[in-house]
């Protein structure tokens, strides 16, 4: 879900900016492939602490119902933080022509007027309703896989296993990223859909 709302992002703020000309394709292409990229690592990041979560719960409170319902309220908030990062880049590029940097960090220091120019300049209250919605229903209907994931719970030393390799993919994709890769033309803002929000909000918390 959150690589399918991020790969969706990135195609409405395309739309967003306007019109490209056909022989921009090939650069929209490459703004594309390394946006997979960096979704990839931003994802797998998003999930680590699910990861260590199910690398260490026992066999015995993996099957319990308060487990179940943890894991599917834990997919319920997870689309529903996805989708309102998702509308708060829109309304953000829609401004500045980029993704999150240090004028969102201080957008989060400096809060209140923030929130009181998007509550009443945007149709606050459908978008919440619409996320929360969208949310709900995905961890309702995701019950099933996760109560089928759960009843084939693996020993400890096959989650372990499981658990290394997923650092090592990790390790991998984050050596892979870099703000070099969102570089696929000389047009900044396309440079800047190439990028990930949430890539582009840490690096601007680091200085």
């Amino acid at each position: 879900m959150v690589l399918a709302i991020s790969f969706m992002t990135r195609v409405a703020l395309l739309v967003l900016h306007g019109t490209w000309p056909a022989t921009r394709w090939s650069a929209i292409a490459r703004a594309l492939g390394a946006g997979v990229v960096y979704d990839i690592a931003v994802t797998q990041w998003l999930l680590v602490p699910l990861v260590l979560y199910l690398t260490i719960a026992t066999a015995r409170w993996l099957s319990r119902p308060t487990n179940r319902v943890l894991l599917a309220t834990t997919v319920g908030l997870g689309v529903a933080g996805a989708l309102f990062v998702a509308v708060a880049e829109g309304i953000f590029f829609e401004e500045f022509d980029g993704r999150f940097n240090f004028v969102a960090v201080d957008y989060l220091i400096y809060p209140t007027e923030v929130v009181t120019n998007i509550w009443e300049s945007y149709p606050t209250v459908r978008l919440l309703v619409v996320i929360v919605t969208v949310a709900a229903a995905t961890g309702y209907l995701a019950r099933v896989r996760l109560r089928a994931s759960v009843e084939a719970a693996a020993p400890l030393r096959t989650r372990i296993t499981v658990a290394s390799a997923y650092t090592a993919a990790l390790a991998f994709v984050s050596l892979a990223v870099s703000p070099n890769l969102a570089r696929v033309s000389d047009d900044r803002a396309l440079n800047e859909i190439a990028s990930n929000g949430y890539y582009a909000f840490w690096k601007a918390l680091q200085g």
